[in-house]
């Protein structure tokens, strides 16, 4: 039993599959080239003032917040801005209420005498205290 083959119609439309396919691939590969990566909106940085604080005041003309742990024999002593603190509660309160006035950046400085765990409960405190913009910094003994 001998089959019959059909004669293919020179006028009948074809789809070259593999050309199409490389040329769809070519393109998703120069869009995926050419996307322009931006940081999500919700990280950028706004110059929103909090309340309390005057039009005319910039928030880069504020100062940051020092905070310097330095080590006695009984423990440690928490030094914002001048003001001594004892513990980390009473530093927690002090900050909670500069951050009802103003997003400033927050300085932690310490020497190598202090045991980090004080440095980081002092960061902690800050994060806890709704402070985002935090820096470490070691100081000389002595100074």
């Amino acid at each position: 039993m001998k089959l019959s083959k059909r004669k293919k119609n020179s006028n009948e439309a074809q789809l070259n599959l593999p050309a199409m396919v490389d040329v769809i691939l070519l393109l998703l590969i120069f869009f995926m080239c050419t996307r322009s990566f931006n940081e999500p909106e919700k990280v950028l940085h706004s110059k929103i003032l909090k309340q309390g604080i005057t039009d005319s005041l910039e928030l880069k003309d504020i100062e940051p917040i020092e905070i310097t742990l330095s080590k006695i024999k009984s423990g440690i002593v928490l030094d914002c801005d001048g003001r001594k603190f004892e513990n980390f509660e009473s530093l927690s309160n002090f900050l909670k209420s500069l951050r009802k006035v103003a997003e400033v950046e927050v300085i932690i400085k310490s020497n190598n005498n202090v045991p980090f765990k004080y440095v980081a409960e002092t960061l902690e405190r800050c994060t806890a205290a709704g402070f985002s913009n935090t820096g470490l910094s070691t100081v000389e003994l002595g100074k």
